[in-house]
């Protein structure tokens, strides 16, 4: 009777996490004097154009309008799942503004198909609209978009998509690893994102960290776990331009290896098998249930 190796399946799923392609002009802000333009909606208001406190759109007559954008709410924790945070502030009138996550009060956008999002830079990217300038990124007054050197930049946030694929559907301890894909937008855009933002985990335990090119394509190569199991890939990515992660997954099992099948099965006029589970010892020192097919032939 002789022993033949370990055969084990690896299971390769794809989840996609998207939002609809639908893409939509730049938007634009201004501040205007009583009311918005037909066509615009209101961020927020301003005692006056610099150094100034916010309210909501009916507490101060200075309204900051935008176009594009279709709702705006102020809202306390969170803002609605279709909806995107662009600022936080300290309360709802005559506050202090701050970066979209310092404060419990948010101010939340949506465009026709997507969230909108805002984030704090130097100047806004190709695609943005500059609400108003602030002081600083947290706990501060703001003014007109040429006041002060950091701006409130508002985009529609469209979702994005990351393909996984394995280049080996059957991994054994310890063997290389191969993680690749692409990062895209729903508006057709690759990310292209910083070093250090792509990320793999198995399992919840960091194994790989890369980046995007600006293809979009990413490789991480690794060593698969040196224990037997399923175990689930997630790969993760920050996208540099809405500071928002996001997510897709993949699962495969690690598999043993035994020695090579002996030359006799190939000529034997009659096999028999069947599957007995063994206890093995992985490389790590742990101890996993397999099961092993036992063949025995004439």
């Amino acid at each position: 009777m002789k022993f033949h190796s370990i055969a084990l399946l690896v299971f390769l799923g794809l989840i996609i996490y998207f939002m609809p392609d639908v893409s939509q002009a730049a938007p634009s802000c201004s501040i205007r004097s009583g009311s918005c333009n037909a066509g615009e909606v209101c961020i927020f208001s301003i005692y006056q154009e610099n150094d100034s406190h916010v309210g909501n759109c009916s507490y101060y007559n200075n309204k900051v309008c935008c176009n594009e954008t279709t709702t705006v709410a102020v809202r306390s924790g969170s803002c609605n799942a279709d909806e995107g945070k662009i600022i936080s502030e300290y309360q709802e009138n005559d506050s202090h503004v701050a970066s979209k996550d310092y404060y419990n009060t948010k101010i939340c956008a949506k465009f026709a198909s997507n969230p909108a999002v805002g984030n704090i830079r130097s100047s806004c990217l190709t695609g943005e609209a500059c609400v108003t300038s602030v002081f600083q990124a947290n706990d501060s007054h703001v003014g007109n978009c040429n006041y002060y050197s950091q701006k409130i930049c508002l985009r529609e946030l469209f979702g994005v998509t990351i393909t996984v694929n394995l280049n080996s559907t059957t991994p054994m301890w310890n063997g290389g690893e191969r993680i690749s894909g692409t990062v895209s937008r729903g508006d057709g855009t690759f990310v292209d994102s910083n070093a250090n933002d792509l990320n793999v985990y198995l399992n919840g335990t960091l194994y790989c960290t890369n980046e995007t090119d600006s293809s979009g394509n990413y490789i991480c190569d690794f060593s698969a776990p040196s224990s037997l199991g399923i175990y689930q890939a997630n790969v993760t990515i920050l996208d540099p331009l809405t500071s928002v992660t996001w997510w897709n997954t993949a699962s495969f099992t690690v598999i043993a290896s035994s020695g090579q099948p002996s030359p006799a099965s190939s000529s034997a006029q009659t096999v028999s098998c069947y599957e007995e589970p063994r206890v093995v010892q992985n490389p790590d020192g742990t101890l996993t249930v397999a099961n092993v097919n036992v063949c025995v032939w004439q």
